[in-house]
């Protein structure tokens, strides 16, 4: 059947967001409105809309995102590909039927998707929006709806004209959102065509009190039609993003399913035989199965899908002037994860801490922690005020923390936690840190500038926590001073491989020092994967902020950080090798079978050069090596790695959690 083409143009401009150029009306009030609630309803109480038959192909998505201070890593966890078959007739009856489903399960996960989530939306929702079977959303009252009228206010925004081989559509942008910003409703942009007083697009999210599932953070959703006929409008592309996080622990995980659809092949005029719409609405196969796929599955990017979600989260927020986070104002928060609530290292023994962020409105937020450790009664912790709307974000900290000496993790707490208890293996080199600052961020997750400006007091620890084996290793002296600190970055993180970062600072106190380091990672020739880590410090840099090489996360095989100085060079050169590895069967976990691991042999070359005084270390003198081999397993959830010293024969070997997965834990 000939329909308009697929509004690519139309498209383009609906992603901007849209001004409007009056003020807030009531539906009444807007004639073209008025005209598209009446015809709408018309459609839905007669038969006059002749019965309709089509094929929509989708596929979800159930993604975890973990933010790793301001750059999200994304994993795909699941991936259904479904063909339903959708018919429909008036007055806003439809049916669906999964006639074929097939699914890949990347890593291990129990979730379970809502029955709506496999189908598509086939009559705008009809009066009242319901989304997970009413679980997540139901009862809100739809723009263009009878009790939609009393309940939004609207504000028409650009006319935008359309023209295709055969037509010019004259499309108008109207903006909703609730009358009283505290109730249940959606927020977004209807695009209305203006002389068939029809829905072409319904783009939106919803208020905080449409939410019934605790657990949702937010739901974004995109409807648009295309034309048949010149005469009827009929869903052409879908989009439906659920952002998840626990609704009561401040946690840097969450989860997200994204369904597309695609719906075409239509048949019009049609006369649906008795007993079509009997039954559930979404009918068909209850498991995958079904038709065979004619090609393999192609996991599809969600990146611009969920692009538009972010703005038009951002558009709300700016209809409203209201928070349209779904998650309570006030939650439990920790600085690291699951491990500020309890922890172990050689400095504090036992510390048990927790913490309040409290999200009054928009974009700004406030959240204090606290820290005791058991060894010896120290409190710590620290406050901070933070927005993060739009492009540029800033922040205001204050806090008396225990740190490690370096910038960034080698392993996860929990790891550290453990091997602290039973072997004394902490990894870490620790010191007590006053800071007041100032924190300016630029750009996005794919390019980021940042400016801090702040003051810092540093001053040394003991070490006191022997573990189960007796161990107790010493905890180096790094001296103490204050001093004005200015750190200056920019990050580019391009995805799974390719990063760059660029980190200056220096300080000021009555030993002015500077340091600068580099980091880069990504794919090179012939498959092979670089990672370089370059830095010089000025001959006055303190302690605290030396480069340490060995073990864990620098040189596997070699001591614990053994050599200290003011240069460091490290490159490494891996090649990865995807391989297939069964999943022991775990309770509550379907049992699955091989899940990708990433099998990588690798090798490091690593020197520290710059003598420092009273360094617990000392440069390394020359090159240092280690061959080694490492294992991601299970999409990855664990790394496993073996490092060989060939200088001195010795092999260490390392367990923990894929780096992935370290803010978490």
């Amino acid at each position: 059947m000939p329909q308009l083409p697929h509004l690519t143009a139309l498209t383009m401009i609906l992603v901007a967001p849209l001004l409007g150029g009056q003020g807030w009306q009531s539906g009444n009030a807007l004639p073209v409105v008025q005209a598209a609630a009446a015809a709408r309803t018309q459609r839905d109480l007669t038969a006059a809309v002749a019965g309709w038959q089509a094929e929509a192909h989708g596929v979800v998505q159930f993604v975890v995102r973990i933010d790793h201070g301001g750059l999200p890593v994304e994993r795909v966890m699941k991936v259904d590909e479904l063909r339903v078959e959708v018919y429909g007739e008036a007055p806003s009856r439809s049916k669906q039927r999964i006639v074929a489903w097939r699914d890949s399960l990347l890593r291990p996960t129990t979730i379970r998707y809502h029955r709506d989530h496999l189908g598509i939306v086939a009559h705008d929702f009809g009066p009242t929006i319901r989304l997970g079977q009413g679980e997540e959303v139901r009862d809100v009252p739809h723009p263009l709806s009878a009790s939609g009228f009393a309940h939004y206010q609207f504000r028409e925004a650009d006319t935008i004209r359309v023209a295709s081989a055969t037509d010019t559509l004259r499309v108008v942008a109207i903006e909703v959102r609730p009358g009283d910003g505290e109730a249940a409703g959606v927020v977004g942009t209807l695009f209305l065509d203006i002389d068939r007083a029809a829905l072409v697009r319904f783009q939106f999210t919803f208020t905080p009190a449409s939410y019934r599932d605790p657990t949702v953070e937010r739901i974004a959703v995109v409807l648009e039609n295309a034309l048949h006929e010149r005469q009827q409008w009929l869903p052409r592309r879908q989009s439906i993003t659920i952002d998840r996080a626990s609704p009561l622990v401040v946690l840097p995980i969450s989860t997200r399913i994204h369904a597309e659809w695609e719906i075409d092949d239509y048949q019009l005029d049609l006369q649906h035989p008795a007993g079509r719409f009997a039954g559930a609405a979404i009918d068909g196969l209850q498991a995958p199965g079904g038709a065979a796929w004619p090609l393999p599955m192609v996991l599809p990017s969600s990146g611009d899908a969920v692009a538009l979600a972010d703005a038009l989260s951002d558009l709300a927020h700016q209809l409203t002037g209201h928070r349209l986070d779904g998650l309570p104002v006030v939650r439990l928060a920790g600085r690291d994860g699951l491990s500020s609530f309890l922890h172990v290292n050689r400095v504090e023994g036992v510390a048990l801490g927790s913490g309040v962020r409290w999200t009054p409105g928009g974009a700004t937020r406030l959240s204090f922690d606290g820290t005791v450790a058991t060894l010896d009664g120290r409190v710590t912790g620290g406050v901070a005020i933070e927005h993060s709307g739009g492009a540029v974000g800033w922040r205001l900290i204050a806090s008396h923390r225990v740190d490690d000496l370096l910038d960034d993790p080698t392993g996860s707490t929990l790891a550290n936690s453990f091997a602290t208890v039973l072997t004394g293996g902490d990894a870490r080199d620790w010191h007590l840190r006053d800071r007041l600052a100032a924190e300016l961020q630029v750009g996005d997750a794919a390019i980021r500038g940042t400016l801090m400006v702040g003051y810092e007091r540093i001053r040394s620890l003991t070490a006191g926590f022997a573990a189960l084996d007796g161990t107790l290793r010493d905890n180096p002296e790094v001296g103490q001073g204050a001093a004005p600190v200015v750190r200056v970055g920019g990050t580019w993180n391009g995805g799974t491989t390719d990063f760059a970062r660029l980190r200056l600072e220096m300080g000021r106190g009555s030993l002015p020092w500077s340091r600068a380091d580099l980091h880069l990672r990504g794919a090179v020739a012939r498959q092979l994967t670089a990672e370089l880590h370059a830095g010089i410090g000025s001959e006055r840099l303190p302690l605290h902020r030396a480069f340490v090489l060995g073990g864990r996360g620098s040189l596997v095989g070699h001591p614990t950080r053994r050599w200290w100085g003011r240069r460091v060079l490290r490159l490494e050169l891996a090649r990865p090798f995807d391989i297939g590895i069964g999943v022991p069967h775990l309770p509550g976990i379907p049992q699955v079978g091989a899940i990708p691991s990433r099998l990588a042999p690798f090798v490091a070359v690593a020197a520290v050069g710059g003598a420092l005084p009273l360094a617990p270390g000392d440069p390394t003198g020359r090159l240092e090596a280690t061959l080694g081999l490492r294992l991601d397993l299970w999409g990855p959830l664990l790394r496993v790695e073996a490092g060989w010293d060939p200088r001195r024969g010795q092999v260490g070997i390392t367990v923990d959690a894929h780096p992935d997965w370290w803010p978490v834990l």
